[in-house]
C-alpha cells in the first residue's frame, strides 16, 4: 500500500513519488495537453469584472471607480456599498428559505438557486456582527478584511479586497504543490502528475493504492494542507477537519452535477471565480475566459467520470493545480 502523507506542507510516500511539476520547466508542463486552458504567466492588471457580467452592487464598488474622489465622497461612497451590500445579503436570505421550502416540498433547486443557498449559509450569519462593525468603527473594516478576510460576508468585500484574498490563497495553494518531494531514483511504482492527467489514468493510479486517496486515512497536518488547498477552516482535530473535507466535497458534488446543466457563459464573473476557488483552482493572473474553459473542463470530466473518490480529487488537485483533466 502506498503510504501518502503530507508533513509541514511537503507530500511523501513510502514508495518514493516520482518527480513531480515543480522538477519540469513550466512551458513544458503547460505543453503537455493542448486541451487545458491557456496559462497566462503574466499578471492581468485589468479588471475581472470589466471582462464579463457584473452584478448592481458590484457596480457600487467604490474600488473600481476611476474618477478621482474626495475623502468624504469615498467615505460616502463606501457606506453606500455596505448599506446596499448589507440589503441584498438580506434579500438573498429571505429568497434562500424560499428555495428551502421549494427543495423541501421535493422539487430540484438550479445552480443559481443552489449558489443562492450556498451563498446566504455562509454570510447570513455574519450579518449581525459587520453592522455592529459599520455603525461604530467602520475604519476598522480594511483591517478586519486584511487579517480575518472570512468574518464578513462576501457581499459587502470590494473587488481588490477580494482579489488580495484570492491571491493569497493561491499562493498558498502554489506553496503546496511547489513543497512536493523531488526523488533521485526513479522506481516504476512511483505516482506522478501524469497519473492524473486523463479519466483514464485516474482510474489507473486509484485502483493500484486504493487506500492511499482516502480521507479517513490522512494523518492531521495532510488534512490540514488540503483544508488550506481548498480554502476550507485548518483549525481543529482530525475528526473535525475529515467532517469539514467530506462536507465540502458532497457540496462539490452536489454542485457539479447542477452545474453540467448550467451555461457558464451565462454566469458573472464573480459566481465563475468562486466556483474555481472551491474546486481549488487558482484564479490569480487568469483571465475570465481562461477561468470560464475550466470550469467548463471541470464539469466536463466530473459529468463523466462522477463516481471519483473525494480523496482522489484533492490529491489531483495539488498535483495538477490549474489544470483539469480530460475526459478521455
Amino acid at each position: 500500500m502506498l503510504a501518502v502523507g503530507l508533513r509541514q506542507g511537503v507530500l511523501r510516500s513510502s514508495a518514493h513519488l516520482s518527480m513531480p511539476l515543480m522538477s519540469y520547466p513550466l512551458t513544458k508542463v503547460i505543453q503537455n495537453n493542448i486541451n487545458y486552458a491557456a496559462f497566462s504567466l503574466k499578471r492581468n492588471s485589468s479588471s475581472l469584472l470589466s471582462e464579463n457580467k457584473t452584478t448592481a452592487l458590484e457596480k457600487l464598488d467604490p474600488s473600481t471607480f476611476t474618477e478621482k474622489l474626495s475623502l468624504f465622497q469615498k467615505a460616502k461612497a463606501y457606506l453606500n456599498f455596505y448599506k446596499v451590500g448589507l440589503k441584498t445579503v438580506w434579500n438573498e436570505h429571505k429568497e434562500a428559505k424560499r428555495l428551502l421550502k421549494k427543495e423541501a416540498r421535493g422539487e430540484e433547486l438550479t445552480w443559481k438557486e443552489f449558489d443562492t443557498v450556498k451563498r446566504d449559509k455562509r454570510d447570513f450569519k455574519k450579518v449581525i456582527p459587520f453592522t455592529i462593525l459599520v455603525a461604530t468603527v467602520a475604519e476598522l473594516i480594511p483591517v478586519m478584511i486584511a487579517f480575518f478576510p472570512n468574518s464578513l460576508p462576501q457581499l459587502v468585500q470590494t473587488q481588490k479586497q477580494r482579489q488580495k484574498f484570492l491571491a493569497k490563497r493561491d499562493k498558498k495553494r502554489t506553496a503546496i504543490r511547489l513543497s512536493l518531494q523531488v526523488t533521485n531514483t526513479p522506481r516504476p511504482d512511483q505516482i506522478s502528475y501524469k497519473d492524473f492527467l486523463t479519466k483514464t489514468s485516474h482510474i489507473i493510479v486509484y485502483k493500484k493504492y486504493p487506500d492511499s486517496f482516502k480521507i479517513d486515512t490522512m494523518s492531521r497536518k495532510t488534512l490540514q494542507c488540503a483544508c488550506t488547498f481548498f480554502g476550507v477552516s485548518n483549525m481543529g482535530l482530525s475528526s473535525s477537519l475529515k467532517n469539514r473535507l467530506v462536507k465540502h466535497f458532497k457540496m462539490l458534488e452536489r454542485d457539479d452535477r447542477l452545474l453540467s446543466k448550467q451555461d457558464i457563459s451565462q454566469m458573472t464573473t464573480s459566481q465563475i471565480i468562486d466556483s474555481c476557488d472551491a474546486r481549488g483552482i487558482p484564479t490569480t493572473n487568469f483571465s475570465v475566459e481562461q477561468l470560464s474553459k475550466s470550469l467548463e473542463m471541470w464539469a466536463i470530466f466530473r459529468k463523466s467520470y462522477p463516481n471519483v473518490d473525494p480523496g482522489l480529487i484533492l490529491w489531483s488537485r495539488i498535483f495538477l493545480l490549474s489544470k483539469i483533466p480530460t475526459p478521455a
